[in-house]
């Protein structure tokens, strides 16, 4: 599961990761195995490129800047 600091526990197994994410994002289990149903596609892309940054403080900004336009919906 996430960590109090959100880093992900490295014991945690696949189904319960699979779970969490489905809760954080707000979307059934099933999403992931269905895509015809879901458009994942820039979820996904924007999972991957969080991936790639390696700076603590580039994601800092990242996360900053995705809050305020989650904040205005």
């Amino acid at each position: 599961m996430l960590s109090s600091d959100n880093r992900v526990e490295t014991s945690v197994s696949p189904s319960d990761l699979l779970t969490k994410l489905s809760q954080v994002l707000n979307c059934p289990i099933e999403t992931f195995f269905d895509s015809a149903s879901h458009n994942l596609g820039p979820t996904v892309e924007f999972l991957k490129l969080w991936s790639e940054i390696d700076n603590p403080s580039d994601r800092a900004k990242l996360l900053a800047v995705a809050r305020v336009l989650a904040a205005k919906g």
